[in-house]
């Protein structure tokens, strides 16, 4: 995605919240649960799609957080949209999901 669409999409119709996991049996870990239905299979939707929102040591980013975020396109198997954000600020890393747009009003993507 270049940086221009980038930004444009993270300042329009964003929703930003905490990230949910459960957690995947077996000490594999925790396994991300979609923001919107908390379906529990979840897939990015390539690497090549990953894209950086500077954030200019402020809120430029366009998500909660201040500093630069990397972005991760997302799509759970009910075919709803969202990325992963990993936020740093002065030393801090933060996690959150982001919804884009409004997925009551909009069809969910094909998975």
């Amino acid at each position: 995605m270049d940086q221009a669409k980038a930004v444009a999409q993270a300042l329009a119709g964003v929703t930003t919240k905490d990230i949910r996991t459960e957690s995947a049996g077996g000490g594999l870990g925790r396994c991300l649960l979609c923001p919107i239905c908390g379906d529990i299979n979840t897939h990015s939707t390539g690497f090549s799609d990953v894209y950086e929102l500077p954030g200019n040591d402020g809120y430029e980013s366009g998500r909660e957080v201040r500093g630069d975020v990397i972005a991760v396109p997302m799509r759970c198997e009910n075919g709803h949209n969202f990325e992963i954000n990993i936020g740093f600020h002065k030393g801090q890393t933060y996690l959150s999901v982001s919804i884009i747009g409004n997925p009551e009003t909009s069809p969910p993507a094909s998975v």
